[in-house]
């Protein structure tokens, strides 16, 4: 365990070095936006832009031109008085509003200063809750290049991570707190839904309908504050948002898509073979991760199955959506700690944590994302772990009541309850 101990405070310690080196790189970046001297055509946490212009046109009545591209790019234009990078539509469902119109009461710079430090700290504080024990190994999350990219956009990966943390977290002990956490996730569909399908697999019926309760209930609510033709209007738009990144403009943006759908159109495999592929993948992976969730009581490993498969039954999201990945990154570093490890298995977190930095380059080189092939293996390692450790608890790597000489995980395992991953 002592060994264990320190492994964590030199990974805890790294990683808020590295995570000093991505704030030093963000405020001199936002420094140089403010003052003019940026000659970057597209502004440090240029994605916020899009929140905060919603945010103004709500203020100001112009709600039913929220969807309409050209009038909200020249508001964003007007707002952050220069020219704007194409291709930034507000294109979320009207529940999104009741989270990011409050900071448009702000100035820009200190609205997303704002938004990027509360999101994060909520988000650190999902997996400091989230951790069974060793609460410290919460904080490699800071230093996970995912925090970087979404820095460098101002996007909601770390909103993303905070909601899925806390709905993880009173999974079993708060079904209600739960419900609202996989409820509010739902202003981005696409990452919301194998949640909501290991939540249907794995019979958590109570958080589910929960869920759909509040999923309804902030629908409504957003139609009530901001009208209901808002949601007719992102209805309709939702086809165009949706088609614009993986038809028209899929190749402008392939680079940015770490997806399997992705990788296969680089390929040059045509659309028909590509979905049925992605179905295939996408029943693996469900069937996996519904396993694994029958199979173990260890959080960590559910938790790391859940996140991996968002990623790999969808065809469509963005690099600093990536930051989800930190919750598998501070739960598997605990059930290697905490649990034994092989070399293989530090390897592959090694893996995980440069995932963002290696499928860039990746794709620059060879034109293709590793992302998708790094998750299939931990899934995997995930299934090898569970499988192991209910060999172990039925006694039959044992020999003579012993744990057998050559087993890979060292001490044998047992199952936790649910009390004492709250501990």
């Amino acid at each position: 365990m002592r060994k264990g101990i320190k492994l964590e405070y030199r990974l805890v310690v790294l990683s808020i070095c590295v995570f000093c080196v991505f704030v030093f790189f963000f405020t001199f970046r936002l420094a140089k936006d403010n003052t003019g001297k940026s000659s970057e055509n597209s502004p440090f946490g240029v994605d916020f832009a899009v929140y905060y212009t919603a945010g103004q046109m709500v203020r100001s009545g112009e709600t039913d031109d929220l969807y309409n591209a050209s009038i909200h790019r020249a508001s964003m234009e007007r707002i952050m008085g220069r020219e704007m990078p194409p291709n930034l539509p507000w294109m979320y469902p009207p529940t999104f509003l009741l989270m990011v119109t409050p900071f448009s009461f702000l100035p820009y710079t200190t609205a997303l200063v704002v938004w990027l430090s509360i999101t994060l700290a909520l988000a650190l504080f999902a997996l400091f809750r989230l951790v069974p024990k060793q609460k410290s190994l919460a904080l490699l999350a800071v230093g996970f290049p995912g925090v970087l990219m979404n820095l460098r956009w101002g996007q909601n990966g770390f909103l993303n991570t905070a909601l899925l943390g806390f709905g993880l977290y009173f999974l079993e002990t708060n079904p209600i707190l739960a419900g609202l956490m996989f409820g509010l996730l739902t202003y981005k569909p696409q990452i919301a839904l194998f949640a909501f399908l290991i939540l249907f697999l794995s019979k958590k019926r109570r958080v589910l309908v929960w869920a759909i309760i509040f999923t309804l209930g902030f629908a409504i609510l957003s139609g009530v504050l901001f009208g209901f033709d808002t949601w007719v209007q992102f209805v309709q738009s939702f086809s165009n948002s949706t088609s614009g990144f993986l038809d028209e403009n899929w190749l402008s943006n392939a680079g940015v898509q770490p997806s399997m759908f992705i990788n296969m159109r680089l390929a040059g495999i045509n659309d028909t073979v590509n979905y049925i592929i992605l179905t295939v993948i996408g029943l693996l992976v469900t069937g996996a991760t519904g396993w694994v969730w029958h199979r173990t009581d260890r959080i960590s490993l559910k938790a790391v199955t859940m996140c991996t498969g968002t990623f790999l039954i969808i065809p469509y999201f963005l690099q600093y959506d990536l930051m989800i990945l930190s919750i598998p990154l501070v739960l598997f570093s605990y059930d290697l700690i905490e649990y034994g490890s092989r070399p293989i298995d530090f390897l592959l977190l090694l893996v995980l944590w440069a995932t963002p930095v290696l499928d860039g380059v990746f794709v620059i080189w060879m034109n293709v994302h590793i992302c998708p092939f790094i998750l299939m293996a931990l899934m995997i390692d995930v299934v090898a772990r569970v499988k192991l450790q209910r060999e172990t608890v039925c006694g039959e790597s044992r020999v003579g009541g012993m744990p057998a000489p050559n087993s890979d995980l060292g001490e044998p395992e047992r199952r936790f309850s649910v009390s004492e991953y709250r501990e």
